[in-house]
């Protein structure tokens, strides 16, 4: 089944008075009547009659689509020719004017781009400069931890350094300012850390000069007794010479104050007649008149006083003396004068200028001697 539309019904495409006209009049109409045809239909498409019957309802419309599709390429293929000439030629014409137009925009490009690159420069410039001053106000800061830990005379010298810094503004333009102010606190930290290296190090300076001066007390203080021992071991070594030297006097006199023991009691016996004892030239000085209770003969001097007992003993006070103060000096082994043996209670007998001694007393005279180096050496300890 077709759609019958009324005859004036067209369709058409044209451009009229600068205007565009298109109309589908009988695509329109057409729509219109299969629209109200088909609006809602169903069909049974269980049966061949409602199969067919959709089938040609479907084949109206598609026939009604496909024709005016046929119709919409044929109104525009003028129009597509239209604008192809009308492209082709403004892109001669265009082609025309850009020849024209490439010279001046390359000379402008050019220019814009040397504008570009100037500024480019210039800014790069600044930059540079900007960082230069960045750099050194960087520097000036940095001192700070340069400084740390550093001895204060090196400190000092960065101190003088960072002083000699310029800050006017023929140096540093517009950073003038802050460099003067990063130069004073930089002085200021550095100045602290100045103090406080320099009490360290004096402290650290009064700490090892008083451990020199216990060193060296300690060193003195242990020579000091090495000397003391070695003269206390001196003495010892001379003690037990001298005590060595006692013991075998001691031991001498008992054997000869056993033999005078002996002899007196002999004497006892004998003695019936005074005996008469002279002096050298053969004056009479002592007489035997009586006798101690142990049997002893008491020596009287020719007016009847009594004298010394006549033992072992007498002897000494009856000794010569004959050694001389060289001799004695010769046996100690060092020097000694006899002012300082007489302040130890020996005094010398003199004769023709010589200072004699007797033989009985230089044992006494090293014990004498030992007591006062001992007695010495303790006040020296003490």
């Amino acid at each position: 089944m077709t759609t019958e539309t009324p005859i004036d019904l067209i369709d058409r495409a044209e451009i009229n008075a600068g205007g565009v006209l298109v109309q589908y009049s009988k695509t329109e109409a057409a729509l219109a009547a299969l629209r109200e045809k088909y609006t809602g239909a169903t069909f049974d498409m269980t049966t061949t009659k409602g199969d067919k019957e959709a089938r040609a309802a479907r084949l109206e419309l598609t026939t009604l689509r496909t024709g005016l599709e046929k119709r919409r390429k044929e109104f525009k293929a003028p129009a597509l020719e239209f604008g192809k000439k009308i492209d082709a030629e403004a892109a001669r014409i265009t082609a025309e004017i850009e020849a024209l137009e490439q010279p001046i925009d390359a000379q402008i490009r050019a220019d814009e781009t040397r504008r570009a690159a100037e500024k480019a420069e210039r800014e790069r410039i600044e930059a540079e400069r900007v960082a230069v001053h960045q750099n050194r106000l960087a520097v000036i800061r940095a001192c700070v931890g340069k400084a740390q830990g550093l001895p204060s005379a090196r400190i000092a010298v960065g101190i003088e350094q960072v002083e000699r810094m310029v800050t006017d503004a023929a140096t540093w333009e517009e950073f003038a300012g802050e460099a003067a102010t990063a130069q004073a606190e930089t002085l200021a930290a550095m100045r602290s850390m100045f103090d406080a290296a320099k009490a360290r190090e004096d402290e650290e300076a009064r700490v090892e000069l008083q451990r020199v001066e216990n060193e060296r007390i300690a060193a003195e203080n242990r020579a000091q007794a090495e000397r003391l021992a070695e003269a206390q071991r001196e003495l010892d070594a001379k003690a037990a010479a001298f005590q060595a030297e006692q013991d075998a006097i001691a031991a001498r006199r008992a054997e000869e104050e056993a033999e005078a023991e002996r002899k007196a009691q002999d004497a006892i016996k004998v003695a019936a007649t005074p005996a008469v004892h002279t002096y050298e030239n053969g004056a009479p000085m002592y007489s035997t008149t009586t006798f101690k209770d142990n049997g002893e003969p008491i020596m009287l001097t020719p007016e009847g006083k009594r004298s010394v007992f006549c033992d072992l003993n007498d002897d000494i006070e009856l000794e010569k003396p004959t050694v001389k103060l060289g001799e004695l000096n010769t046996r100690l082994g060092f020097i000694v004068t006899a002012d300082f043996i007489e302040s130890l209670g020996f005094t010398a007998t003199v004769e023709r200028n010589a200072r004699l001694y007797r033989e009985s007393d230089f044992p006494r005279i090293c014990a004498a001697i030992v007591r006062h180096v001992q007695g010495v050496a303790q006040g020296v300890a003490a």
